[in-house]
């Protein structure tokens, strides 16, 4: 009994753990977790940019907009001339950022062109008939700017359907040449055209401010002849200009 006992006493005591079953503790898998779906961060899904071309265009169309305001409804007063040349700056500033990278510098020479127009108008109280024509066209015939705008007006038609056919426009200037004055300015060119059909230099000069001039071929006879009237041209001599054929 004496031996049994000193042979247990020797045991290791790792080996009695083993063989002892019933004193151990129960080994506890872990349980995982459902996931939870609505808790899992989502994957960004990627913007849709907006289509720089697309943005550039909608800008072009109110920069038209703008400029054919600025050339409606007759002679404009000089309070509309700086208001509408103010409307067109702006519009084309906000085209300027949203042009193409391919465009960006013949936009940006094209607005730099037009602000140096709009300083001709300022230069006269942007009295819009004594803006020196000679001037802006200087501006226009301009190589750098000429090529910048042949390119945008180009761009606007084609990519965006803004403005017309440039090829179209070409042949129009070129007949508006051929048929007005060479003078300095469209108060010049009035008075240039009235004289030879037996107005004095003074009463065409007066009848050049004369707001209601622009509508006189639509006009009728009464405001023609009151018109004049305000320029001491009497009715005699103006009832043989009704007759022909502008």
């Amino acid at each position: 009994v004496v031996a049994d006992d000193a042979e247990a006493a020797t045991l290791p005591v790792g080996d009695a753990a083993d063989g002892d079953t019933n004193d151990a503790e129960p080994v506890v898998e872990p349980i995982e977790e459902p996931k939870d779906e609505q808790s899992a961060d989502p994957k960004e899904e990627p913007q849709d940019l907006p289509d720089s071309d697309d943005e550039f265009c909608k800008a072009a169309e109110e920069v038209q907009a703008a400029l054919d305001e600025f050339s409606s409804g007759g002679v404009p007063t000089p309070e509309q001339v700086e208001s509408r040349l103010n409307n067109a700056r702006q519009k084309m500033a906000i085209a300027v950022d949203l042009a193409p990278a391919d465009m960006m510098d013949a936009v940006v020479t094209s607005a730099a062109g037009f602000e140096r127009l709009a300083a001709e108008f300022e230069k006269v109280g942007y009295d819009i008939l004594d803006a020196d024509i000679a001037a802006m066209e200087a501006i226009d015939a301009t190589p750098e700017y000429e090529e910048a705008n042949d390119r945008v007006t180009l761009y606007l038609f084609e990519k965006c359907g803004v403005g017309e056919d440039p090829a179209l426009m070409e042949d129009f200037d070129d007949a508006v040449d051929e048929v007005l004055p060479e003078e300095r300015t469209i108060r010049d060119q009035i008075v240039a055209i009235l004289v030879p059909l037996g107005f004095t230099p003074e009463e065409a000069d007066c009848l050049s401010r004369q707001e209601e001039l622009v509508d006189a071929l639509s006009a009728t006879d009464e405001e023609v002849f009151a018109l004049f009237a305000r320029c001491g041209v009497p009715e005699e001599r103006v009832a043989p200009l009704l007759s022909l054929d502008f």
